[in-house]
């Protein structure tokens, strides 16, 4: 009896491994990059985002939000006036 008991406990190890390595391939390929990859000293691609501080600005005296007037930015405007670090991470 304790020599089966033996076997299946190496049997489910063997098993939980084997699981354990396919989640960390499956995870490692779902981070590589979908986009375009760049390489050192090429620049970014063209794009438009809105600000933020006017909406933490009426958030924080009180007014609502839906009536703030929406401002952007392009990067394409921002070249040469002074470096830029784009930060792509979560906030929460």
């Amino acid at each position: 009896m304790r020599g089966i008991a033996t076997y299946g406990l190496v049997i489910a190890l063997i098993l939980l491994s084997a699981g354990q390595q396919a989640w960390a391939q499956k995870r490692s390929r779902s981070r590589r990059p979908t986009g375009p990859v760049l390489k050192v000293g090429e620049k970014a691609p063209d794009f438009e985002l809105p600000r933020l501080d006017p909406f933490l600005k009426a958030q924080r005296e009180g007014r609502d939000l839906a009536k703030v007037r929406v401002e952007t930015v392009k990067l394409s405007e921002q070249y040469g006036k002074k470096p830029i670090l784009l930060l792509f991470s979560s906030y929460t």
